[in-house]
């Protein structure tokens, strides 16, 4: 976080922690949606099958908050856009309108991430 903060303050940017999501997406010119999940929680859910390790199954109400939905997107710039590392979980990080609408580049994103992993496999193994 002190580096974030560093590399803001030389580029005239700022690092803000806000713990209220209409209050960070105010005004916005991205929202990036990050899972709640870490790759070992999905390694035992496809191992065990069990949904129970994920910490919005165990407390729905707690993490309802967070699922980024329209009216929460309408909250951030006009032209502002939407971002997922992927994979997101529907309706549950993200509804299926933000996930799949206008303002969302998530699939160019993951799209672009093939890309550069084809890329660097190439320059490796040459």
């Amino acid at each position: 976080l002190m580096k974030a903060t560093e590399d803001a303050e030389i580029t005239g940017g700022s690092v803000n922690i806000e713990h209220n999501m209409r209050e960070a997406v105010q005004g916005a010119d991205a929202i990036n949606i990050y899972s709640w999940v870490s790759p070992e929680q999905y390694k035992t859910i496809k191992k065990t099958g069990k949904l129970d390790i994920l910490p919005h199954v165990k407390n729905p109400e707690e993490y309802k908050k967070w699922i980024v939905t329209k009216d929460l997107v309408d909250l951030a710039k006009r032209d502002a856009v939407v971002m997922h590392c992927l994979p997101a979980s529907r309706g549950e990080q993200v509804t299926d309108e933000v996930l799949d609408g206008p303002k969302s580049i998530i699939f160019d994103e993951a799209e672009n991430r093939l890309h550069v992993q084809k890329a660097l496999l190439s320059l490796l193994i040459k």
